[in-house]
């Protein structure tokens, strides 16, 4: 791969954090030229430092720093087979505000496509059970924090090796609140598909709640041009064992692209911490259902 140049360019209206990107343009392969179409990289990164992957705005997943050389790849879903794009590369300044410095490198090279077993074929929502951190393949799942400028640890969203804390598998998403004013949350994209017969498309999910005295845990569904309007949100109550929840999605949006989230909303005092309140969700996937609109 030749060497690509960092540029700066603004990050949102209205946020004062800025980026640097790199843009490739490149043609996917379809699912009949390759099968199980993945895209390999290697990168180095400064620990703690992450990158997002792109495809014409469209995340595909999130490249953690950890200060060694790591080759990974990350599963095209359908909807990204067989066209053209143009793939970012996103460095975020995780400082709060203009004034911090926020230095880091990250280093890219010898991007391809190539065939992996665990990238499925006709996915519409990638590694929706998290397994694929047992793995090379790099989830499908990219995550933000809002700290206001607090430095509890316990404010965090990842993914954690605990079987035990698991509904299937090894690992599963959390993610915690610990303070007023701050929120953490967990992204992917999903296609929506076309209702059956009987049976309208919908977002099915698991999670277990402990506890939520002070954080509002959420799962929305969003448009892909803007991340703060939802299409449709459900927000969860405390719930001892893991709980099955479907979020009916409007078979309108067939074919669409939307954006799904998973978010813990400290509320409260801004200044106060308190005991952290984690959510546990995994084994999600796109489905239809016979409750949901048709």
């Amino acid at each position: 791969m030749s060497e690509t140049t960092w540029i700066a360019a603004p990050l949102l209206p209205l946020l004062p954090e800025m980026m640097l990107l790199s843009i490739v343009t490149v043609f996917t392969p379809t699912t009949a030229d390759l099968p199980n179409t993945a895209l390999e990289l290697t990168y180095q990164g400064t620990s703690g430092a992450q990158v997002d992957v792109l495809l014409d705005g469209i995340p595909l997943g999130q490249l953690q720093g950890t200060g060694v050389v790591k080759t990974e790849r990350i599963c095209l879903p359908e909807w990204a087979r067989g066209s053209e794009f143009r793939i970012k590369f996103v460095l975020f300044n995780r400082g709060i505000t203009c004034a911090n410095p926020d230095v880091r490198d990250f280093y890219l090279d010898d991007l391809t496509f190539v065939s992996d077993t665990l990238c499925l074929d006709g996915a519409q929502l990638v590694d929706g059970g998290f397994e694929g951190y047992g793995s090379d393949i790099t989830s499908s799942f990219w995550f933000r924090k809002n700290l206001n400028n607090s430095t509890n640890p316990n404010i965090d969203v990842r993914v954690l090796n605990s079987p035990s804390l698991a509904r299937s598998g090894n690992y599963v998403l959390r993610a915690q609140g610990a303070r007023g004013c701050t929120d953490v949350y967990a992204n992917t994209t999903m296609q929506v598909p076309a209702p059956a017969s009987d049976a309208g498309p919908a977002l099915r999910y698991f999670y277990q709640l402990p506890a939520a005295a002070s954080t509002i845990f959420s799962v929305c569904l969003q448009t892909i041009a803007s991340f703060v309007t939802d299409i449709e949100c459900q927000t969860l109550s405390e719930a001892a064992d893991y709980t099955e929840m479907t979020l009916c999605i409007d078979p309108v949006l067939s074919g669409r692209t939307l954006n799904v989230q998973v978010m813990a909303d400290g509320e409260g005092n801004c200044s106060t911490d308190y005991i952290p309140e984690p959510v546990y969700v995994d084994d999600m996937a796109v489905v239809t259902d016979d409750g949901c609109p048709y």
